[in-house]
């Protein structure tokens, strides 16, 4: 499991404390400072994930996290997904997907996909689509859509106790073949249940708890 150090803005040297990096993109596209430290930060070889700012209630367009990605070229892209909606959150990832290829940057950025559904059955179904694309290379569950869907949890509450059943229910019916990341955190000890199961699937976490 590796960790993404997210730091307030007035000490983004602290990102160094992890092994990846995580850019915001309603930061990279407003702070200039962010900005650089981002360019510097792909200069030196760093993995960095670029968000659309939906966990953060502040997400950008399709269009606006396109272009900044063509800016910085990331390692690997979230597409925007919508809470609680399967359909945008597919048909986003699809019309990403699309324009990718045809920019010829399908190959040169990963995706990374997080499913979305208003109930349990709908954000399995959707979590199954990108289990199945072939252009997703790693899933991420919410801190927010999991514990509403599992635990009926509100505002990023219960993050480890609801995502904790949405694993065992993926690891009951075989349905983890792909790299996880744990989008936030809600108490630190989450990770040390991920470090005792061991799972080699269980990539990596971001949070500013770290």
């Amino acid at each position: 499991m590796e960790i993404y150090c997210i730091p307030p803005s007035a000490h983004l040297d602290l990102m160094k404390l992890g092994q990846r990096t995580f850019c915001l993109t309603q930061l990279y596209i407003k702070d200039e400072n962010y900005r650089k430290c981002f360019q510097q930060l792909k200069a030196e070889g760093w993995w960095i994930t670029m968000d659309s700012g939906v966990g953060d209630h502040d997400p950008v367009s399709n269009i606006v996290l396109f272009e900044a990605m063509k800016d910085l070229m990331p390692s690997e892209i979230i597409p925007l997904d919508t809470l609680f909606n399967q359909e945008e959150t597919i048909a986003n990832m699809e019309n990403f997907i699309e324009r990718m290829k045809r920019e010829d940057l399908i190959d040169k950025v990963e995706i990374f996909g997080c499913p979305q559904s208003s109930t349990r059955e709908g954000w399995i179904e959707c979590y199954k689509y990108m289990l199945e694309n072939p252009y997703v290379k790693t899933i991420g569950l919410s801190k927010i859509t999991v514990p509403k869907l599992f635990l009926d949890a509100d505002n990023d509450q219960n993050i480890m106790e609801g995502r904790h059943i949405a694993i065992k229910y993926l690891i009951q019916y075989d349905l983890i073949k792909k790299n996880l990341h744990f989008l936030g955190l809600g108490n630190p000890t989450e990770l040390a249940w991920y470090k005792e199961m061991n799972n080699p699937f269980f990539r990596s976490n971001d949070s500013c708890n770290s």
